[in-house]
């Protein structure tokens, strides 16, 4: 996967104790949820390999198994 579009979430997230790469969910503004280990990314447009890029709600719907996921490592 490749990230083609994302940006820092704006809203307090507090006490999320989780692994970095962690996928925590979806905010219908924002995106993807993923955890950095020092707050949380918003993917917005993501690009699967060999495919094109695409809309977070578009992959979403092909891979709801990505919420609570690690990226990084299999999905």
């Amino acid at each position: 996967l490749t990230v083609k579009e994302g940006t820092v979430y704006p809203d307090s997230i507090a006490d999320i104790i989780s692994v970095p790469g962690k996928v925590l969910g979806t905010d219908k503004k924002y995106g993807i949820l993923v955890n950095t280990g020092k707050g949380v990314y918003c993917i917005r447009d993501i690009q699967p390999e060999c495919r094109k890029s695409m809309s977070w709600k578009a992959f979403l719907n092909g891979h709801p198994e990505i919420i609570g996921s690690v990226l990084g490592g299999e999905l």
